[in-house]
């Protein structure tokens, strides 16, 4: 289990953190391949307590995925950066999540509708949105199952 340092910071309402996870315009996702870092932005929806992104089926970021399905991932909004009276002085405002989880690639028809449906709501809002079957097989569409996610503000 992890624990924040600074706690007063901490947002412990689920309810706020899933609703910073509905506003951010994109995910940073985290990921390790032999020891080595790679984080790359997508884009992606929340729901039930999982992410879903699609990507091409080839690349880094799927073939770190496939070695090592571990994943970390973090959002960020409302951030403005806040001017003190000296350098250090300095603060920020935001809402921020950060989590972990594993990464599965969705190979069931349905569950890549699903995971489409959700990421297309993200940025269009809810609808009852159709996939051409022939898109959806050529789709690599890959689901979060979050373990952990904290929330933090700043200021």
């Amino acid at each position: 289990m992890r624990v924040m340092r600074r706690r007063e910071q901490e947002i412990k309402d689920r309810a706020t953190v899933e609703a910073v996870l509905k506003k951010a315009v994109y995910l940073t996702l985290g990921l390790c391949r032999q020891g080595e870092p790679y984080v790359v932005p997508v884009s992606f929806g929340y729901a039930d307590g999982r992410l879903y992104f699609h990507t091409g089926a080839k690349g880094l970021k799927m073939d770190i995925l496939r070695a090592n399905p571990r994943v970390s991932f973090t959002a960020v909004v409302e951030a403005a950066s806040i001017p003190g009276e000296a350098p250090c002085k300095w603060d920020m405002d935001y809402q921020s999540v950060i989590g972990f989880g594993q990464a599965v690639i969705l190979e069931d028809e349905a569950a890549k509708v699903e995971g489409l449906r959700v990421i297309t709501a993200h940025y269009a809002g809810p609808g009852d949105y159709y996939f051409p079957p022939a898109k959806v097989k050529a789709a690599t569409v890959v689901r979060i199952d979050i373990e952990t996610m904290t929330g933090k503000r700043g200021q």
